[in-house]
C-alpha cells in the first residue's frame, strides 16, 4: 500500500532541549485520507534524509494499522445496517 505524504513546512520546528540535545519536529498528513489526524513525528537533530524517511516510514506503519482498524470497524458497521437508520418507539 503506498501512501502519500505532506510535510507541513509551517510545523517544522527545531528545538534545544534544557540539556542542550536538539529534536526536530515537525507535522505530516495523508492528503488521500483527509479524515486522520495531523501525526506529529520528532527526530533527534542533526539529522539525516534516510534518520528523516526511516522515521516517516515507521510513522506510517502506525497509520496504515489505523487505517485498516477504521475499514474492519466501518464493514462491521455496514454489515448491521446502522449507518443510517431510524429508531420507532423511544
Amino acid at each position: 500500500m503506498d501512501i502519500r505524504v505532506t510535510i507541513q513546512r509551517d510545523q517544522i520546528h527545531h528545538w534545544i532541549n534544557e540539556d542542550l540535545t536538539e529534536v526536530l519536529e515537525f507535522g505530516m498528513r495523508c492528503p488521500e485520507y483527509p479524515n486522520l489526524p495531523t501525526y506529529g513525528i520528532r527526530v533527534n537533530y542533526p539529522i539525516t534524509k534516510q534518520i528523516l524517511l526511516d522515521a516517516i516510514r515507521a510513522k506510517l506503519v502506525i497509520v496504515k494499522a489505523q487505517l485498516l482498524r477504521d475499514i474492519n470497524v466501518r464493514t462491521t458497521f455496514d454489515s448491521w445496517n446502522i449507518s443510517d437508520f431510524t429508531v420507532t418507539d423511544v
